[in-house]
């Protein structure tokens, strides 16, 4: 290949910086040439590069010698290409890049044929028959092709999410949420966790909610409601904020409100965990009939707001309360979003170590929540089995109410779920789509919130997620499967898979009902 050809030209300007003239009347001593030569650079660990070739760096006289194909943007060759000296836009590396695709044809998008630098093959690379029977064998594969054979480095087309997507997430301003909007009552908070596999990675758990039909709705009916209502809302008895962000000032004081409400509550649990309400007591007009007040928040503000019920206020006093609003919010269409309240990474060793990340995180969790709204614990069980998801539940259960979902399909009904390739492609595509539709929110880490190293660890590891071709695993399957990982060159995907199963069980869990709970 031709990185081989420039190989050693290479080695050779590199030894030459190094050769230093003899000083006057001094015999001529050999100089030192200290070279770190690292061939296929970019399949190195990064680990390796980082507590190994790094330091020798700092020795004087040490030059690094990289040769590579290059592999998508997040592999740390990569990054070396990219470095800038400091407070300069000087590249770091003296940068030869070498393609066998000119200027003209990558600006035309051309990224396959091209005649214009056939020149630059070397005398001993293969003739154009033997080019056309690699490309035919890389043809299930035309990513690999273009970076083996063309000196094309995978890029975008290569990652699973779409990139418009995540630079849209990482660019939108996170903000926090209110105690009130996190903690209402009913609420569920789900807590994804990925367990660490051993080696070099790391226990990820990501917490959230999400919202079903999907905003947070509030109800009020009565005489306090309504005055409430009245204050801020001009006597509107149904009303849509119109941007999106934190909680509005009015629903925070409706919330707030809701504290010094001496009359019992309801839950609708048909509605699941997602909408709650407080019956006061009914205020009946001149023909005494029961006026509705509802209140609508919505983190994205893509509210569909065309068949919200007309004429709510004409409800029979006969039907009970719980029916009748839920056949209210069964009319108001509205999307759903996915809120992160709480992020953590950490590289765990000892049972001592998952206990306290674990009992840090559930409590956190437990401080900003309602006492009655629920942690239901997402464990995958794939690297520990279902006896180290066990241990785990176990662990959580001193911060009652707590609860965790089953995938088990035995009589045994134990706590965790298994990530299979079908599985792992739903998860994919749940939260590609929330990605794609902006309905993936962070909180600020002001009150236990997600930190901004953490997001960015995200980030980076959806973007190193890609669609791979695994071969058969015996003789009578041998046709290859397409699967999607995070793991290609010794990577961690930790946290993007957390992220994922927070993405996915949830609407698993509201499909299926407390049924999958154990």
């Amino acid at each position: 290949m031709l990185r081989r050809w420039f190989f050693w030209i290479a080695v050779l300007l590199a030894t030459q910086c190094f050769a230093r003239e003899g000083v006057a009347g001094e015999p001529f001593q050999q100089p030192e040439r200290n070279v770190i030569i690292l061939e296929e650079a970019s399949r190195l660990d990064e680990a390796v590069f980082t507590e190994v070739i790094v330091p020798l760096l700092n020795v004087r006289d040490t030059a690094l010698l990289a040769i590579s194909t290059p592999l998508d943007e997040n592999n740390f060759y990569s990054t070396l290409l990219r470095m800038k000296e400091p407070n300069s836009d000087e590249p770091m590396f003296y940068v030869l890049e070498v393609t066998l695709i000119c200027p003209a044809c990558a600006e035309r998008g051309v990224k396959d044929v091209c005649e214009h630098r056939r020149e630059l093959l070397p005398p001993w690379k293969s003739d154009h028959r033997r080019e056309e029977m690699t490309r035919m064998l890389f043809e299930s594969q035309p990513q690999m092709y273009m970076q083996e054979q063309l000196g094309i480095p995978s890029g975008a087309d290569a990652c699973c999410y779409d990139r418009e997507s995540l630079v849209r997430f990482a660019t939108r301003v996170r903000y926090h949420v209110d105690t009130s909007t996190v903690n209402p009552i009913g609420q569920n908070v789900y807590m994804a966790i990925d367990t660490c596999g051993g080696g070099n990675n790391m226990m990820a758990i990501v917490s959230g909610y999400l919202t079903v039909q999907h905003d947070l709705v509030m109800g009020r009916d009565g005489m306090w409601g309504a005055g409430i209502l009245r204050a801020f809302y001009g006597g509107s008895s149904l009303r849509f904020r119109k941007t999106a962000g934190p909680p509005s000032a009015g629903m925070k004081r409706v919330l707030f409100a809701r504290n010094f409400v001496l009359f019992g509550r309801l839950i609708i649990r048909r509605l699941k965990h997602l909408a709650f309400f407080h019956k006061l007591a009914y205020i009946r007009a001149q023909l005494r009939r029961p006026v509705l007040h509802l209140v609508a928040e919505t983190f994205s503000a893509q509210v569909l707001v065309d068949h919200i019920v007309a004429g709510v206020d004409q409800q029979k006093p006969g039907v009970p309360f719980c029916h009748k609003i839920a056949r209210v919010l069964r009319r108001v269409q509205h999307l759903d979003n996915v809120a992160v309240i709480s992020m953590d990474a950490t590289a765990v060793t000892s049972d001592n170590q998952l206990t306290h990340e674990l009992s840090s995180h559930a409590q956190r969790l437990r401080d900003r929540m309602h006492a009655t709204a629920c942690i239901i614990s997402i464990i995958e069980a794939n690297y520990g089995g279902w006896v180290q998801a066990s241990r785990v539940a176990q662990i959580l259960q001193p911060y009652q109410p707590v609860r965790h979902l089953s995938a088990d399909s035995s009589k045994l009904r134990r706590p965790g779920v298994l990530t299979s390739a079908e599985s792992k492609e739903r998860m994919r595509h749940e939260l590609q789509r929330y990605l794609a539709e902006n309905r993936v929110h962070m909180e600020l880490r002001e009150q236990g919130g997600t930190r901004v190293d953490d997001v960015q660890l995200l980030l980076k590891q959806l973007r190193q997620f890609e669609y791979v071709y695994k071969p058969g695993a015996s003789r009578k399957h041998t046709e290859c499967k397409r699967v999607i990982t995070g793991k290609l060159h010794g990577r961690n995907d930790d946290l993007a898979i957390a992220m994922m199963l927070l993405a996915y069980w949830p609407l698993y869990h509201a499909l299926n009902g407390d049924r999958v709970l154990t």
